[in-house]
Parts: C-alpha cells; sequence; structure tokens
C-alpha cells in the first residue's frame, strides 16, 4: 500500500467495531486499486472451513458497506451493454473480455457489474487459483525446454498472463503479447497487439484459462501459415 493513498482515503475508520479494513478497501477503490503477479505470501485455509463465515456484527457491518457502495455507483448508457450482452448470449466468450476491457477504461457502473456477474453464471469462469496456474505454468516452462524455444509470444492479456510474465515462471523470454479485445493497450510492460501482427515463424503459449478453447479455434488461420500455437499443459 502507498502511505498517502491511505492517508487521503482517511485511513481506518476507528469507531467501527467490525469490517474496518472492507470499508477501507472500498474506499480506496474510488482512486483505483492495481495487483501485481507476484504471489507475496501464502495463506493456508484448514481443510474443515469450507467458507468464510462472518459472525453477526461484521456480517451486518460489511452488508451495510456493500448495499451502500452499490447504490454509490454511476448508471451505464445501454446501448453499448445491449449490444455485448446479445452477443454473450449467441456464446460469444470475446464479449466478455471487452466488457472487462469496458470496465478497465471507463470505470465500474451498475449495470456493467451486474452484467458481469451474470456471464460468470451463464459462463462460468474455470477454477484459477493460484497453486494450479503455478503448476501449469511450470509444466509450460519444460514443454518450452524441450521444444528449444528461444521465445515465446503470449495470446491472452488477462491475470495468466501478468501472471507468467511478473513471476518468470516461464523462463523462455516473453516476445509480445496478443489479444483481440486489448490491441494498443498495455500489459506487464508490453504494447499488446493483434494476433495477425504475431510473425509467421513465431512460437505462441496460449495465456488464457477461460477463452483456451476459444483461442485454439481462432488461431485456425495462424497456425496454417506456420505459427506455433501450443496450449499450457493440463493437470
Amino acid at each position: 500500500l502507498r502511505r498517502d493513498a491511505v492517508l487521503e482515503a482517511g485511513g481506518y475508520n476507528e469507531s467501527f467495531d467490525r469490517a474496518q479494513d472492507y470499508d477501507l478497501w472500498l474506499r480506496l477503490s474510488r482512486r483505483g486499486l492495481g495487483g501485481i503477479p507476484d504471489i507475496c505470501y501464502t495463506y493456508l485455509m484448514p481443510a474443515s472451513l469450507e467458507t468464510d463465515t462472518l459472525d453477526s456484527t461484521q456480517a451486518a457491518r460489511t452488508a451495510s458497506l456493500l448495499v451502500d457502495a452499490w447504490a454509490g455507483l454511476p448508471s451505464q448508457e445501454p446501448s453499448e451493454l445491449r449490444a455485448l450482452m446479445a452477443r454473450m448470449l449467441r456464446n460469444d466468450l470475446s464479449a466478455r473480455t471487452e466488457l472487462e476491457s469496458l470496465m478497465e477504461r471507463e470505470g465500474p457502473t451498475r449495470e456493467l457489474i451486474q452484467a458481469w456477474m451474470w456471464s460468470c453464471r451463464h459462463h462460468p469462469i474455470p477454477q484459477t487459483d493460484s497453486v494450479r496456474r503455478l503448476a501449469r505454468a511450470e509444466a509450460a516452462r519444460t514443454m518450452l525446454h524441450e521444444m528449444d524455444i528461444s521465445e515465446v509470444w503470449l495470446w491472452g492479456a488477462g491475470d495468466l498472463a501478468r501472471m507468467l510474465i511478473g513471476s518468470a515462471s516461464l523462463a523462455t523470454p516473453v516476445a509480445g503479447i496478443a489479444d483481440d479485445a486489448r490491441a494498443g493497450q498495455a500489459c506487464a510492460g508490453y504494447l499488446i497487439c493483434t494476433p495477425e501482427e504475431i510473425p509467421a515463424d513465431a512460437a505462441v503459449l496460449i495465456a488464457s484459462d477461460l477463452y483456451e478453447d476459444a483461442i485454439w479455434e481462432r488461431s485456425t488461420a495462424l497456425r496454417a501459415k506456420g505459427v506455433r500455437v501450443l496450449r499450457m499443459p493440463s493437470l
């Protein structure tokens, strides 16, 4: 955390007897929050705890904070959202990527968050826990080494790509990042390009949990012209 950002947000509200951290995070989120791909620590939950249950006082306080935060969200112009949802109803998963990109650019609104939550129910997100991701990254590292690949492109500019770059899990240098929905934006210090800009002699690793199958289908033309498109090994 940046100390000046916490102080500017007002710090912890010491009048709260519960949920002080939740309140602070909600206020910080109005300024903007960011994450780093590095895993700084691991917290192990006892196997007997299937859910994180709050006591009645903390639950009531947290519920109040959430409802107030939702009420303070701006509204969304509906035409662009209608078009995105229509595409998701036709099972076009790239529309959810565009929905997420819209929230990143313009900030969350009540309607965008509702649409995103609905999309997660309509098209559930696969399990993407850090342990599984690191294991797949280690397997991909071995695969790239055995194939004698000196550098690799990543197709996908989401959390998985940022984790692979930030943790140096692959060991193989990353030549660039391609993503249909985020072309022209930045990711982990790279300018994202379109898949069509990937060189014909390149090796490409699909760096997406949710869209892996869709990207594989999308890569047919690139594979036909000689691009080596690789899936991360399954566990």
